[in-house]
Parts: C-alpha cells; structure tokens; sequence
C-alpha cells in the first residue's frame, strides 16, 4: 500500500475541488480503533474492518528498519460512519467519502532531534474512500518519512537514553458528504521508538545458531513494528521472520 505525502495542504482552503466549506471535528464519522494491519491473501497488506483487536500503543524498532529500505512506522485503524441509512429518500445522501488524513506528531525524548518541527504536521492524500451508512472502512498512514527513518537509525541507541522516545501520532481525516467537508476529531497513536527492543536475539547471530522453534515471526506486512521478531545474520545479510532460511535448524 502506498501513500503520498502533500506537505503545508489545508483541503479546506483549497480551490473549486474542496468548495463548500469545512465544518470542524465532525462525530458524524469517527475512528474506531488503531489495528495492525494483516497479510492480504492476493499479497501486500490491507487493513480489514472486520479486526477487533485494537491496538492502544505502538512500537517502532529503528534497528530492525536499518535492515530493510522503505517506509517507517504505518498506523492503520478503522473509520466508522456512524449515521444511519434513511429509507425516505431515493437518493443517498448519508454515506461520506474520506478524502485525506491530517497527521500531528507530538515528539518528546531524544528522537526529538530526528523529526524537526517542520515535518510533524502533513497531510495524506488518502484516494476517495466511500463510507456507507453504520459502515466502516480500514485506512493506513505512515507517520514517519523515511528522511526521518534514516535520522532515527543515525541516532542508534542513543534513542534509549533519557527514559526513551515516544512519537504521539494525533490523525484525523478529511471527509465530504452532500457537497460539505468535515473533518473528525483527532485519534491519538503513541508510539516508542526504540533501538533493538523488538529483537527477540541480537541481530549479528548467525540464522543457523537459532532453532526454528525459538524463531519470532514478527509483523508480516513491517518487521520493524509492533511485534517481537527474530533477526539473525545469514551468507552476511540480515533476514528477519519468514525470510529467515527454514533449512536453518
């Protein structure tokens, strides 16, 4: 799944395409719950309306992303639309379509000094996503660049120190319904940011020392978030869950 980042983008204030004005902190349609996305069978990862569990907290372990090139921590949640279907009219005028997603990224310990002012408030463009009447709808955002992914990793350890990092990430989205913008209220995300605290044994030790049976599998769709994992070291390269090699004993 991937997203484009619009920085400095108000979509109320924006032209002909978001006309009509803006009504602010819209309970009409609110975020359920924060939810670790899922490997879809066709491939990739999708966030499926039908989780339950929620997820109050997450974890994002920079050295487990020193491993792999991409993005950094991805929020996914639920959006439900919480009016009801009115039989009276021919017309459906209830169902609300979620344009984008504001992100606020409160910073506190040292990784304040990987995330400048100046990237801790973007929106996300998020495709036109229809929500019908006492329906709901998965969404994902990633909250951290990977500029601010690779500042993360060149602070090391040193994220540790001071009683640790937290990212709080504060989302809310941009919906329209019957000609009118809303935005809901915000749903807070606190994240920590660690060095190493998802690794199950230190990432250097080599794949054949690790028994299968002691092997983390991790999250499947970011190993470096959320779930315990083993990474061990293989022909000089790290392999991290299923990428592990199963002849490994």
């Amino acid at each position: 799944m991937s997203f484009r980042s619009v920085r400095a983008f108000a979509l109320c204030a924006i032209g002909s395409a978001f006309a009509g004005g803006c009504a602010a902190d819209d309970r009409s349609i609110s975020f359920d719950r924060f939810v670790e996305a899922t490997t879809a069978t066709t491939g990739g990862c999708s966030v499926d309306p039908s989780i339950m569990n929620s997820l109050s907290r997450g974890v994002f372990d920079a050295e487990v992303a020193s491993f792999f090139t991409g993005g950094g921590y991805v929020a996914s949640f639920i959006v439900t639309n919480n009016l009801l279907l009115r039989t009276d009219e021919t017309v459906d005028t209830q169902s609300y379509t979620i344009n984008a997603y504001d992100v606020d990224l409160e910073v506190t310990g040292p990784a304040t000094a990987a995330i400048p002012a100046g990237q801790r408030k973007f929106t996300v463009v998020s495709g036109s996503v229809r929500v019908r009447p006492q329906m709901s709808a998965g969404g994902s955002v990633s909250v951290l660049s990977p500029t601010v992914v690779q500042s993360l990793i060149g602070l090391g350890a040193n994220l540790d120190a001071s009683g640790g990092s937290e990212v709080n990430a504060k989302i809310r989205a941009h919906v329209s319904r019957g000609g009118e913008h809303h935005v809901t209220a915000y749903f807070n995300l606190p994240v920590d940011i660690c060095w190493g605290c998802l690794l199950q044994v230190p990432a250097d030790t080599p794949c054949a020392s690790v028994a299968a049976t002691a092997r983390m599998s991790g999250n499947g769709c970011n190993y470096a978030q959320d779930q315990a994992v083993t990474c061990c070291t293989t022909n000089g390269a790290e392999a991290c869950g299923a990428s592990i090699p199963q002849t490994s004993p």
